[in-house]
This record gives structure tokens, sequence and C-alpha cells, in this order.
């Protein structure tokens, strides 16, 4: 049986390592990169829903969404008929930071591809996306803490 999880878990560790270090002049860190994209694409949503749709726990998506609303890249509206609920928002700060993030994002895209053909890149993409099919499916089925 091949090591999926082992090489998805070091590429994935290495991948933060580099968000790390070139986001840290914006004052972010690579976790904090999945909201920018995720609110770009869905500007309003619940809180919760972002724990939901990400598979990220409720304390990590509050602590992580205190960061950015306490350096200025999110703000959120409560709900007008329910105030327990909150909307979450990028601020113009967040949403200039966008081009940044896909450009670094790129970047690591070229450096771990090196070496790769096209058609190669093409068949990982794939694979990988049928990879994360099944993981989502599953995730789906599990209760975040």
């Amino acid at each position: 049986m091949p090591n999926i999880s082992k090489y998805c878990s070091i590429f994935e560790r290495c991948s933060l390592l580099y968000k790390n270090n070139v986001m840290k002049e914006e004052g972010i860190c690579g976790s904090h990169i999945v909201y920018f994209f995720f609110l770009n694409r869905n500007p309003g949503v619940i809180q919760d829903e972002i724990g939901k749709r990400l598979f990220l726990n409720k304390s990590n998506v509050a602590r992580s969404l205190k960061y950015l609303e306490e350096n200025g890249f999110i703000y959120r509206e409560s709900d007008a008929d329910d105030k327990r609920i909150n909307h979450v928002y990028l601020t113009e700060k967040g949403k200039s930071l966008i081009p940044k993030l896909k450009e670094k994002i790129g970047e690591f895209n070229k450096i771990v591809s090196e070496g790769f053909t096209e058609e190669e890149l093409n068949t990982l993409d794939n694979m990988l996306y049928r990879l994360t099919s099944n993981a989502v499916k599953h995730a789906k089925n599990t209760e975040i803490d």
C-alpha cells in the first residue's frame, strides 16, 4: 500500500513552512491563507459554516478569525435576525492580499512541480482531485470538534 497520508502530510508541512516564510512580512501565517481565499469566494459566510466547509474545528476558526480581525484583514457583522450569528467579510486590506497570495502559491507550485512534464502534472492533478474527493466524502460524515 502506498504511503499516501505520509507524503500528503510531509507536503502540507513543507507548504506551510513556505507560506509562513513568504507571508511573515504581511503579518499572517500560512494557516491563515485558506481563510482569505474562502472569504473572497464566500463573502458574508456564517462563521460556523467556515469550519464545516474547510474541515476545521470551531476553536481554531475562532482564534484565526480573531487574529485576522484584530489585524484588520476581516470584519464580522451580527446577523440582523439572530445576534448570535456572525457573518464574516474581508476588509479592503484583506482583499488587497489576494493577488500576492495567488502569486506566492503559484511560485510554490512551480518549485514543487520542477522536473515534471505537462502530462505528468495533469495526471497528478487528476489523481489528487480524486484522492481529495474521496477524503471529503468521508470527512463530511465525521463530526469536527
